[in-house]
């Protein structure tokens, strides 16, 4: 029995590791690869922006720098894929510090010795890596939470039996300010636990003096050592401008907080596994302290207590977070686990019980090394193995620009695709705008570039500025600027694929590369490439088999046929938008999405015809289509989703009303559901002048924003309705957010205007 538990542990341990050794999709990795080489080239960290022509020689406050060059190292040595192994060696640590934290809190709390590989143990920690996966992902976030959680075991370990070990806090504070922005989670746990400490002894007063002041005395040093960076004391204000600055950015969805976009937060299964152990925790706390007052503070401390609230706060204020309560509830909820345990009378059960839990991480190695963990419970995009994820990465964009020589051109890129091209096309490459977002780039910026990207006059003014010589852009955000491109005269699109695309300008330098790869008119199937897979090198290839003997190079490609229809419909070129949707049917693998395609293409066709007859034509054949995608799938939500649309263009409202609420049902999560049966419900008080049609509106407009509350579309729909409404206590506080963005209407934007008088919003 202890041989296969110590095999269970031993076992855990490689699920660990393995989970880091993951295909590489975080498209901000890669400035950092490339900050990490400026950094050994010049022998210095970077002050100022050093990789934008845009905002060059702004001050820039690298406080990851010292994983930059770690980032670098393994990239040199065995390719950028290979960071994955770094990621599996700090969830090995993760791993051990958990079984670590939950083995002392079990003697200190309850005094029950129990071995690292207890079968308790063995559960939740299968339970903890599978709840903390989704953010070991190889960024450098990745060291906040290994010292977060080396921190928390350190001042346990100190609670059950005090050392000088305490003081080892000093040094992880100034490797931990010097590598990533975490580091004021690491003061929170200092100040807490200390001030913890000091409450203990004052409640208890059984606690030596000379444990408290030693406690104390490092915890002040470890504050101090904050300082010990480039920076210097200005750190101790950085984690404020952090908070502040992370507060206004909404592009980014796993900033997103329970109170800003519950929907989007609780859409995902890690808030339930931390919020679950932490009433665990919470419940046997209070248990303990209501059994045994003044042992409650000799043994489990109101320091700990104060990290868990502190904890819970923090994941309510983003998605990403969560981790940071998982590392702190999940060893106490174990803790007490092992308590149940140990106080079951059952021997018999108890035995039953062992073997499948030691059996656990086995099956879960063997789910993630075969992708079936990714496929089937994670739902992700992740894949095993280390390797460059393709379909997130511009991948074939840059192997285009390198093979056809614009790397030293001067480039028009987006912040989704141009850290990539940082890395892959250096030293000449120099971005627009990339994805150090606000620390480079203000929130001003952002709303500049997003003019930019939508309204061709400000491009084109963009141009005169800066001359670009050509384009990228990701595929699937930017339609309008796409379509100019696609379009425009001055500009030739060159190559397209599932991340990017590059458009050049119509120039005699660039002319060999438009006769090249400009297709001829009447080839349908246009230009758009399947994603570029690079090859792994060999020590990363090496690893991957190593820990699967069995592993292949799976990039997890979707059908190109459907992606090439796609950006065909988003810049208008419904021809060959249409020739590869119909490849997508004949090909079986995803006729539904090819239906879905073709009924969305036939419907943006139908604003061009000038006729109601062709408007109807084109109607129905969407409509067709759309019915042929719900017999092949009645679970999706597409194409019920366009055959409602096709009802309300024809102003069938009643039954478009119904066929909207039919897509609800099967996709809850999406706004636009709501936005639609909002606007049936809107059409048909037009008709009836019913207060319940009307009341109707309200309550679906603010199911959408509830949903997507940075739609400025819905923002100005509703602020205007509870205005005109004279309800202007409802109305300011969504005139308020109002920002004129690109999917609002000329004419709303006037009613918008016009409110904001007549609320006196500021």
């Amino acid at each position: 029995m202890k041989i296969f538990d110590k095999i269970s542990g031993i076992i855990l341990l490689l699920v660990a590791f393995v989970l880091g050794l993951k295909q590489i999709h975080e498209p901000d990795l890669w400035w950092m690869f490339r900050t990490g080489q400026w950094m050994v080239e010049n022998g210095q960290i970077p002050t100022t922006d050093v990789f934008s022509y845009t905002l060059s020689g702004t001050e820039w406050i690298s406080v990851k720098w010292l994983f930059e060059l770690l980032a670098y190292g393994f990239a040199v040595v065995s390719g950028p894929e290979s960071i994955g192994i770094l990621q599996g060696l700090v969830n090995i640590l993760l791993a051990f510090f958990f079984l670590k934290i939950t083995q002392n809190l079990t003697q200190l709390v309850y005094e029950i010795k129990i071995n690292l590989s207890h079968p308790i143990l063995i559960l939740t920690g299968t339970i903890f890596l599978f709840a903390i996966d989704y953010r070991l992902i190889g960024r450098p976030e990745m060291f906040s939470h290994l010292f977060t959680i080396i921190y928390i075991h350190l001042f346990v370990q100190y609670k059950l039996k005090p050392g000088n070990f305490i003081f080892w806090l000093i040094p992880l504070q100034i490797i931990w300010v010097n590598i990533h922005e975490g580091f004021a989670i690491g003061m929170v746990l200092i100040i807490t636990f200390g001030l913890g400490y000091w409450i203990d002894n004052f409640l208890s007063k059984k606690l030596e003096r000379k444990f408290v002041n030693r406690i104390l005395f490092a915890s002040g040093l470890a504050l101090l050592a904050v300082a010990i960076n480039p920076r210097g004391f200005y750190m101790f204000y950085h984690p404020y401008f952090l908070f502040s600055v992370v507060g206004s950015n909404h592009y980014t969805n796993e900033l997103n907080s329970v109170f800003y976009r519950p929907g989007f937060y609780f859409s995902f299964k890690e808030p339930y596994f931390a919020f679950l152990a932490a009433i665990i925790g919470f419940t046997g706390s209070f248990w303990l302290f209501t059994q045994e007052k003044v042992k409650f503070f000799m043994r489990f401390g109101s320091g700990y207590i104060g990290v868990l609230i502190a904890f819970t706060y923090l994941a309510m204020t983003g998605y990403r977070n969560v981790i940071f309560l998982t590392l702190a509830a999940f060893p106490i909820a174990s803790a007490i686990l092992v308590k149940l345990w140990a106080s079951q009378k059952d021997k018999n059960l108890v035995k039953y019980l062992v073997y499948p839990m030691g059996v656990l991480p086995l099956l879960f190695y063997f789910l993630i090394v075969t992708n079936q963990y990714y496929d089937k419970f994670s739902n992700s995009k992740e894949r095993y193995g280390l390797a460059i994820y393709a379909n997130s990465n511009p991948t074939g964009a840059a192997k285009f620009a390198k093979e056809n020589e614009l790397e030293t051109k001067r480039c028009f890129s987006d912040y989704l695709s141009s850290a990539y091209f940082l890395w892959e096309l250096r030293p000449h490459f120099e971005s627009y705008i990339d994805l150090r977002d606000l620390d480079i780039f203000p929130k001003e910026f952002f709303d500049d570039f997003i003019r930019i990207t939508h309204y061709t006059n400000y491009f084109d003014d963009s141009d005169t500025k800066y001359n670009y010589e050509y384009a990228m852009l990701y595929t699937w955000q930017f339609p309008n600027l796409h379509r100019y491109l696609y379009h425009s005269p001055k500009w030739k699109q060159v190559y397209a694929d599932n991340v990017a695309c590059v458009y050049v300008k119509n120039t005699p330098d660039n002319q060999k590369i438009i006769s090249k790869f400009t297709p001829d008119s009447t080839n349908l199937f246009g230009n758009f490439n399947a994603s570029f897979q690079p090859e792994p090198t060999a020590i990363s290839n090496g690893i991957s088999f190593l820990f699967w003997p069995g592993y292949q190079l799976e990039s997890h490609l979707v059908d190109s046929s459907i992606m090439a229809s796609k950006y065909f419909r988003i810049v208008a070129d419904f021809d060959r938008a249409e020739f590869h949707a119909q490849n997508a049917i004949k090909n079986k693998l995803n006729a539904y999405e090819g239906y879905a395609e073709l009924g969305n293409m036939y419907l943006e066709i139908v604003p061009f015809k000038p006729t109601q007859e062709g408007k109807l034509t084109y109607i129905n054949m969407a409509n067709n289509a759309f019915s042929k995608g719900v017999v092949l799938d009645k679970s999706k939500w597409e194409c019920v989703y366009g055959q409602a649309s096709c009802a309300f263009m024809t102003q069938d409202y009643g039954y478009a009303l119904k066929l909207f609420k039919k897509a609800a049902t099967l996709a809850p999560e999406k706004a636009e559901n709501y936005l639609r049966i909002a606007d049936c419900y809107g059409n048909l008080y037009q008709k009836s002048n019913s207060m319940k049609e009307y009341d109707f509106w309200f309550e679906n407009m603010e199911k959408a924003l509830k949903i997507d509350p940075d739609n400025q579309q819905i923002i100005a729909k509703l602020g205007v309705a509870y205005c005109q409404s004279n309800q202007c206590e409802m109305a300011k506080p969504l005139l308020e957010k109002y920002e004129r963005m690109t999917d609002v209407s000329e004419q709303d934007h006037q009613e918008v205007i016009k409110c904001i008088q007549k609320c006196n919003v500021k």
